[in-house]
């Protein structure tokens, strides 16, 4: 997914109204939108974008060596590592700078091997 096809997908997850979802999911803040779009702008791997029921907005990229998720939400941002053999890292980042770094720079190497 492109930067653009990213922004175009928050643009349709901000439409979203209370009970997107079968499963439930509250309307997402503008807030949360705005924070999400400042992440995606300064990310040099655009990532997969899929909303949750727990109000949040995840950010994924995975490749056959591994997968992250960033979500983020209203109070935080917490970051889901796992490999191929089946190792599992979560941590939680003390803001949204720290996370585009960490993407920038973990996933971006994992991308630039699949180039």
């Amino acid at each position: 997914m492109n930067k653009n096809k990213c922004l175009e997908k928050l643009d349709e997850i901000s439409a979203y109204e209370d009970n997107w979802s079968e499963l439930g999911g509250h309307a997402f803040s503008k807030n949360l939108i705005d924070r999400c779009r400042r992440m995606v702008d300064k990310m040099n791997v655009s990532p997969n974008i899929m909303p949750t029921v727990e109000d949040e907005i995840c950010f994924q990229f995975d490749n056959e060596d591994i997968g992250v998720e960033i979500a983020v939400s209203r109070g935080e941002i917490s970051c889901f590592v796992s490999d191929s053999a089946e190792n599992f890292s979560y941590f939680v980042f003390g803001d949204q700078e720290s996370a585009v770094n960490f993407w920038n720079v973990f996933v971006g190497t994992f991308a630039d091997k699949d180039r």
